[in-house]
């Protein structure tokens, strides 16, 4: 319904009112003999002839005005309403899925037995873990699983201001580039450790293929290639 735009039946109601006029002043000097005298004995003929379609004229006009105004005033509250619902429903999705990497990594943590996360004296990356990763099978699973919820909420996140920025543009406001980044971006980096943390895992599961780690295979260039695309747009940043 965008070609039905306001500005647009602004400037369709100046032609069709230039049209009127100018058919009535034609019409004027045809029944005036090309004189356009608008004395009643130079159009009184005609007058009453046109006046029976000027009116009906009009009237059709100001009811297609009215229609068409109110048909794009709730084609705009219906989209609005509707980007509203989905931008509620991302939230809670985004809410949700932040509850369940607290809760994953929770249990990646029992299996590791150590919360990298609030280690402040060891980075992390391969060399200071790597024997954690081999001596523990039941870790594989859990950073997987840990993995697939990270790549939701990446997609989760992107949706959202995709969302947010559609209905900005709805409403014929400028999107405020500088804070969206930043307010995406910190809901990312707020997992950047245990994002980290998973990355170093699938790199060496990646490095030590084995019957046990081959199973993973897919799952772990996936989260490879999200990570370093992330590192690259510099919503994480790299150690």
């Amino acid at each position: 319904m965008n070609k039905f735009k306001p500005f647009h039946v602004i400037l369709l109601t100046l032609a069709l009112i230039a049209l009127v006029v100018g058919a009535y002043a034609f019409g004027v000097g045809f029944v005036g003999k090309n004189d356009l005298s608008f004395k009643p004995s130079a159009w009184v003929e005609f007058s009453s002839f046109f006046n029976g379609m000027l009116s009906p004229i009009l009237a059709s006009l100001a009811a297609a005005i009215a229609f068409f105004s109110l048909t794009h005033q709730l084609n705009i509250a219906r989209k609005e309403s509707s980007l509203n619902e989905q931008i509620s429903n991302y939230l809670n999705h985004i809410n949700m899925l932040q509850n369940m990497v607290d809760k994953r990594w929770r249990t990646v943590t029992r299996v590791s037995k150590i919360d990298w996360e609030e280690e402040p004296f060891q980075a992390i990356n391969i060399e200071n873990i790597k024997e954690s990763f081999r001596s523990n099978g039941y870790l594989a699973p859990e950073v997987i699983r840990l993995c697939g919820l990270f790549g939701e909420l990446v997609d989760a996140m992107q949706w959202y201001t995709y969302l947010h920025k559609s209905k900005i543009s709805l409403e014929k406001q400028e999107f405020p580039r500088n804070e969206w980044a930043h307010f995406s971006k910190s809901l990312i980096r707020d997992q950047d450790k245990k994002m980290r943390f998973c990355y170093q895992y699938c790199l060496w599961l990646n490095n030590e293929p084995n019957s046990r780690n081959s199973r993973y295979q897919e799952e772990v260039l996936i989260y490879i290639q999200l990570y370093e695309s992330l590192c690259q747009d510099g919503t994480l940043l790299e150690e």
